[in-house]
């Protein structure tokens, strides 16, 4: 799509804390444990993003527990895709516009 691109699949684990709730105080009694799949489809050149990714996989917040499933695109991607979708648009629509007006 857009050069050098690499695919990552594999397992993964996070865990997270000291979440805030409100902006007064945090609480150090909240933790995310997160375990499962994900694969990325990144672009590895001089400058690294993911292109899209995906996530599958259970999550413990504070005890209570989840399963999850999680999509993911880069700005960049939804940049590009929308400025080629406009382009073609304004390409049609110019050249509709260029078959109706009559010929010098």
């Amino acid at each position: 799509m857009l050069g050098t691109e690499e695919a990552i699949f594999g397992p993964f684990t996070s865990v997270n804390y000291l979440s805030v709730d409100n902006w007064n105080s945090f609480d150090v009694d909240n933790y995310i444990f997160a375990a499962g799949i994900r694969f990325l489809l990144v672009r590895d050149e001089n400058y690294p993003f993911r292109i899209v990714g995906s996530e599958i996989g259970y999550r413990n917040i504070s005890g209570k527990h989840n399963f999850y499933f999680n999509v993911n695109v880069d700005i960049i991607v939804l940049g590009y895709i929308t400025g080629y979708s406009l382009g073609a648009w304004y390409d049609r629509e110019s050249s509709a516009r260029a078959s109706k007006t009559p010929g010098y």
